[in-house]
């Protein structure tokens, strides 16, 4: 059996200004510092120490009392999971097995997005990218062995476009609903 330790230590600061009262502006920035470890029998498996800063800003511009358009960028991190770490090994059949990998490494991503409201039907725009991305699907065939294992790898990169809108619709008095559509876009590097 192994034993996991992940401290965080983090502070994460916000300020909201309104110069004008169309304009609403909000920034944060949060500091990171992770120490992450995993032990197996007194053995060091896996041993990560970093720190990083991920800010956060907002604005939105209100055209009309119905009608606003507003702007997102973030930054943010995908640790791996116990269990991607895990050197366990879990057989399913003869030629299928499932394993952690400890040679994972955390994944940053950057976020923009563009959105604007019309009434009550909202549309978005998002892109993100993600360096380092974790799939926890990847499989490989060792054709000496006839073994196919899959563990979580880190990816190159992962970009994503999404194009959204919603609209609420009053079906009848009691009952509401929401609709939802998105465009999804999706490159994967993997290296």
């Amino acid at each position: 059996a192994g034993k996991f330790k992940e401290n965080i230590l983090a502070f994460y600061t916000t300020a909201d200004f309104k110069p004008t009262d169309k304009v609403d502006i909000k920034l944060g920035v949060r500091y990171e510092a992770t120490a992450a470890e995993f032990m197996e029998k007194d053995v060091p498996i896996y041993n990560k120490k970093y720190q990083n800063l991920f800010p956060s800003a907002f604005i939105s511009y209100k055209l009309t009392e119905h009608n606003d358009i507003n702007l997102q960028y973030s930054k943010r991190v995908e640790r791996p999971a116990f269990s991607d770490i895990s050197s366990f090994t879990l057989v399913n059949d003869p030629n299928f097995i499932f394993t952690g990998n400890a040679t994972l490494q955390p994944s940053f991503s950057d976020n923009i997005s563009i959105g604007s409201r019309f009434h009550n039907l909202n549309v978005q725009l998002q892109y993100s990218y993600t360096d380092e991305s974790i799939s926890g699907h990847q499989m490989k065939y060792d054709p000496i062995t006839k073994i196919i294992t899959r563990r979580p790898e880190n990816l190159d990169y992962t970009k994503n476009i999404t194009l959204s809108a919603s609209l609420p619709v009053d079906i009848s008095k009691n009952w509401k609903s929401r609709w939802f559509g998105a465009f999804l876009y999706l490159d994967i590097k993997d290296k």
